[in-house]
C-alpha cells in the first residue's frame, strides 16, 4: 500500500486526508492519505529523512512550504521561482518538489477579469508568494501587498522584484480585486 500524507502544523482543519481516501476509494487505488503535524522545521525535515522509504509523496500547507523548497534539490520551475514547495513526489526515493499552487491559482485566474483592477494581496507567506508571481503573469495592473507584519511584506517584495508589486497603503481610495493569503480559522496560538 502507498502512504501519502498532509504535513503542516497545523493539519487539523486539512480535508485533504477525507478528499483522497474518497478518491482513492472510488478508483480502487491501494493508497492511504494520512495527516503528520510535526512541532518544528527540525522535526519536519526529521520526517522526510527518516521514512523517505515510507511514502510515495507529501503535500506541505504552513508553515513548512519553504523549509521544504530548502530541503528539496530536484524541483520544478515554479518551485525554483516562488522558492516554495507544496507537494513532493517520490519516486525510488528521489524526492522531485512541486509548486502545484501555481497551476491551481492560474486556472482560477482564467475566470477573472483582471483588466483595469488594482489588486491586493492579503498576506506575504508562500501562499502569497505564488500567488504575486501568478498575478505578475497575468497583469501589469499595480499588485499591492498587505501583511501584519510591514517589515516582512517589504522583505517579500524586494525579494520578488517584480515592477508592479508595491507596499499597499491605507490611504489609497481605490475599489481592488481582493486576494486572501491569509491564514483564517486557525488559532494563531498554534502556528
Amino acid at each position: 500500500m502507498k502512504n501519502f500524507y498532509v504535513i503542516g502544523k497545523p493539519v487539523a482543519h486539512s480535508l485533504s486526508p477525507k478528499v483522497f481516501t474518497y478518491i482513492f476509494n472510488k478508483l480502487n487505488i491501494n493508497a492511504q492519505y494520512l495527516s503528520c503535524s510535526p512541532i518544528n522545521s527540525i522535526d519536519f525535515l526529521k520526517f522526510i529523512n527518516n521514512n523517505v522509504d515510507c511514502f510515495a509523496g507529501l503535500n506541505i500547507t504552513l508553515p513548512y512550504k519553504v523549509d521544504a523548497y530548502n530541503f528539496i534539490k530536484e524541483r520544478d520551475k515554479y518551485s525554483n521561482v516562488t522558492n516554495t514547495i507544496n507537494c513532493i513526489n517520490n519516486i525510488n526515493n528521489n524526492l522531485k518538489g512541486h509548486n502545484t499552487d501555481y497551476y491551481g491559482f492560474m486556472k482560477m485566474l482564467d475566470r477573472i477579469d483582471l483588466s483595469n483592477h488594482e489588486i491586493l494581496v492579503l498576506g506575504n507567506g508562500a501562499s502569497a508568494r505564488t500567488v504575486i508571481y501568478a498575478l505578475s503573469k497575468r497583469t501589469n495592473n499595480n499588485i499591492y501587498i498587505w501583511g501584519r507584519n510591514i517589515k516582512k511584506v517589504q522583505m517579500l517584495i524586494d525579494d520578488m522584484n517584480i515592477n508592479n508589486v508595491k507596499l499597499y497603503s491605507n490611504i489609497l481610495n481605490n475599489s481592488y480585486i481582493v486576494f486572501n493569503c491569509l491564514s483564517i480559522h486557525i488559532n494563531s496560538n498554534s502556528i
